[in-house]
């Protein structure tokens, strides 16, 4: 837990405590998935990309069980954006999906969904995700907001993208 506080921080000094605490743990439990997930996590914010490939391959040869869904869904998803920023979309959705199959209530999967599917110009599907979104969000975040409406228009619903439109002008005129 003092690691995950660390981490909160966001800076170099506080992901450096979080590490060595981690490592800690890893020393006595090599089979701790959360602080596998941890120290993976902390490797992919600091540029270690290649580490943290390593630990969330580690992560993988474990089995998800309910107790443990959270912490893979969050390596399918850092996996399916290091593989997004190699510009390799197909295999980041599907890395996406199986995030997805694992809770399907992650807004942060869905909108991953939404930008990858953006990314490969298949705006229909890019606004079914950015909609599933929209809606764990309360239909109150803009970002997704105009995602939602941009893609809803690309894919030829244009009655759609108008709804959300009008929904983003009455919260923020």
């Amino acid at each position: 837990m003092t690691a995950e506080l660390f981490i909160a921080h966001n800076n170099d000094d506080a992901i450096t405590n979080a590490m060595k605490l981690f490592y800690q743990v890893i020393d006595t439990q090599q089979h701790n998935i959360p602080a596998l997930v941890g120290l993976a996590r902390c490797h992919y914010r600091i540029g270690n990309i290649k580490i943290a490939n390593i630990f969330i391959d580690k992560v993988f040869l474990f089995k998800p069980f309910h107790e443990n869904y959270s912490y893979f869904e969050e390596c399918f998803l850092m996996r399916a954006s290091i593989i997004a920023a190699e510009h390799d979309y197909r295999s980041s959705q599907q890395f996406i999906y199986l995030a997805l199959d694992l809770n399907l209530s992650s807004k942060k999967g869905w909108e991953m969904s939404g930008f990858v599917h953006m990314q490969n110009k298949m705006f229909g599907e890019a606004a079914t995700a950015f909609s599933k979104c929209w809606n764990l969000g309360d239909r109150k975040d803009k970002k997704i907001g105009y995602n939602y409406a941009y893609c809803s228009l690309m894919a030829n619903k244009p009655d759609q993208a108008l709804v959300v439109c009008r929904k983003l002008l009455d919260d923020n005129p």
